[in-house]
């Protein structure tokens, strides 16, 4: 690294241009400043990102994972019609019946 920051070289012009990009190489030399390579700020940062990538990559679902969830909701939706229409059915055919019942026990 420089003895002297490159910002400081340009800080003392008055061109307004350079000041614009005295303003942006100070902060840039700021931000990569520090005892390592990347500086202790963005490492700290990269190092988050990173968790962060890890976390995702273990956690969220694949899409052949949810083509398999959607073909596998597509089976019990069906059978959960079976179900209903099966129950539906026995309800029916014991209300029929007890309609019956109560006919021949009124008409005696």
């Amino acid at each position: 690294m420089p003895s002297q920051r490159l910002a400081d070289g340009i800080a003392g012009t008055t061109d307004r241009y350079a000041t614009a990009e005295h303003c942006r190489i100070s902060s840039l030399e700021d931000l990569w400043s520090g005892s390592s390579l990347l500086g202790l700020g963005l490492e700290r940062r990269l190092s988050a990102i990173e968790c962060d990538v890890a976390v995702i990559k273990s956690n969220y679902a694949t899409k052949e994972e949810i083509a398999r969830l959607e073909t596998r909701m597509a089976r019990m939706e069906t059978r959960l019609v079976k179900w209903a229409i099966g129950a539906l059915a026995g309800s029916l055919v014991a209300a029929i019946g007890t309609a019956i019942n109560m006919a021949k026990l009124f008409s005696a």
